[in-house]
């Protein structure tokens, strides 16, 4: 909540400033927005820090994020060469690109591994890698054609509680998101259609599920997932206006919900 976000961030940069502790930060880049919402972490940056933007990975460390891993498995593990020669492990280095990368690379080599395991061969196959947003697309799809009507519709509504502000293109693309966990609890309200979504997304490591407070909070394990995943693409751009409004409206919301009682007829004809 903002008022123990405030008073959590406060009580750090009162240990700080009176030289009774250090404070590293690790962010990702799709939460700086909301760090950047807290006046004492910005303050704590301002007087008393220094920042290190950690770069996307070299092309050498790709490749041994792509083979060592593979190299390290007992039993064996190896990935196929083409007739040319060609490893599909310099095919997936090749294609990796973008912010979005180590993401879509992971949910990637986690299909190739599970279809290793279904044959048993130990070698990861050109045949099941379609390409790296297919294959992150193809497993979205598998997790919603494991789901019944009813889970579906609430698609929509998941997505959108995710995202609290969507920036589109001149094109109409999806050029910025910022994406926010969901209280797991509020969403379901006690719907098994919504529990059977949440839980099939989390299977297929669509979704992370983290406990914040005593409650579970669900979010995209990455939000490169909203952005290629065709169903998400399109409820987003369905629903942008909505997002939009949503985020002039929430602190308005809140300020109301602050207000005494006797005041909130008089807050809200001002």
């Amino acid at each position: 909540e903002p008022e123990r976000v405030e008073a959590f961030a406060s009580l750090l940069r009162a240990l700080v400033e009176a030289g009774l502790a250090n404070l590293i930060v690790v962010l990702r880049s799709d939460t700086y927005g909301r760090f950047q919402a807290v006046e004492p972490f910005l303050a704590l940056l301002d007087g008393h820090g220094a920042t290190l933007d950690l770069l996307p990975p070299t092309q050498a460390e790709l490749e041994e994020i792509v083979t060592r891993p593979v190299a390290a498995c007992h039993p064996p593990l190896a990935y196929e060469t083409s007739v040319s020669g060609r490893s599909l492990a310099e095919v997936l280095v090749t294609e990796v690109r973008g912010g979005d990368a180590l993401a879509l690379l992971q949910i990637t080599l986690q299909r190739l591994y599970e279809a290793e395991a279904l044959r048993g061969d130990g070698v990861l196959q050109y045949a099941d890698y379609p390409g790296m947003g297919d294959a992150v697309a193809q497993t979205a799809q598998d997790a919603m054609a494991k789901l019944g009507e009813r889970s579906l519709k609430s698609l929509p509504a998941l997505i959108t509680a995710m995202v609290r502000d969507i920036t589109l293109n001149p094109e109409g693309d999806i050029d910025a998101l910022t994406v926010v966990p969901v209280s797991r609890a509020a969403f379901e309200r006690g719907d098994p259609a919504r529990t059977t979504l949440l839980d099939e997304f989390i299977a297929h490591r669509l979704l992370t599920a983290e406990d914040m407070d005593g409650h579970v909070y669900v979010r995209p394990v990455h939000e490169a997932l909203l952005r290629v995943v065709p169903a998400a693409v399109d409820i987003l751009k369905e629903n942008a206006a909505l997002i939009w409004v949503r985020e002039t409206l929430d602190p308005m919301v809140a300020e109301w919900t602050r207000a005494p009682d006797a005041n909130k007829a008089d807050f809200l004809a001002t």
